[in-house]
């Protein structure tokens, strides 16, 4: 008898916590990913409704557009749907290349608040993403261990004042978001054509 009820005990803790991660804590974070997304959204409106880029610029649409398919679908941003995407990509071509490119033509002052903005946006994704899973929580710290050992070979390798033993947040943070900023994109897309179908 006490056998029985330590086991449904346990059944019990496990579905407790399984339901408080899986239903309340994912929730919670994906709707606090969301509205981050919708701060950085308003903030770039607000920059181009201050007069200093046009809404219909090109360069400002397709950020807006990956902010809006993000947004809309964050639900299914997932630390292993990212693999899964990593490993299924098969033109392996960044979507924001030509963003990059559109960017570089603007004046020095609009093109330092766009990447500004790109630059949050990629790091609330890449936070979103790799440090709020377990699995992404593992590999993120296997990826900076590996990093910190690669650095600390070059450095003893080389002149020490080359190679530095921090890790780049940010540029690891552009490196690893293309995929999702392509697949929000597509879903940003999907979604133009369903509006204007319907």
């Amino acid at each position: 008898m006490i056998g029985i009820l330590s086991s449904l005990q346990l059944a019990l803790g496990v579905f407790a916590l399984w339901f408080l991660y899986f239903k309340c804590w994912r929730e919670y974070r994906d709707d606090a990913f969301r509205q981050r997304l919708f701060t950085l959204r308003d903030d770039l409106f607000d920059y181009a409704q201050s007069g200093k880029i046009a809404f219909d610029n090109p360069s400002y649409m397709t950020l807006r557009n990956v902010m809006n398919g993000l947004i809309r679908f964050t639900h299914r941003l997932t630390f292993t749907r990212f693999i899964v995407l990593t490993l299924t990509n098969r033109s392996g071509e960044n979507p924001m290349t030509r963003w990059a490119k559109e960017v570089e033509g603007l004046p020095s002052d609009v093109r330092a608040e766009l990447e500004k903005k790109y630059r949050e946006f990629a790091k609330a994704m890449a936070i979103h993403l790799m440090l709020w899973s377990p699995i992404g929580i593992f590999s993120t710290a296997v990826l900076m261990v590996i990093g910190l050992i690669a650095a600390l070979f070059k450095r003893s390798a080389s002149d020490a004042s080359r190679y530095g033993t921090r890790w780049d947040f940010s540029k690891s943070t552009e490196k690893i978001s293309w995929v999702i900023e392509r697949e929000a994109l597509e879903q940003s897309a999907d979604l133009s054509e369903c509006l204007v179908i319907g």
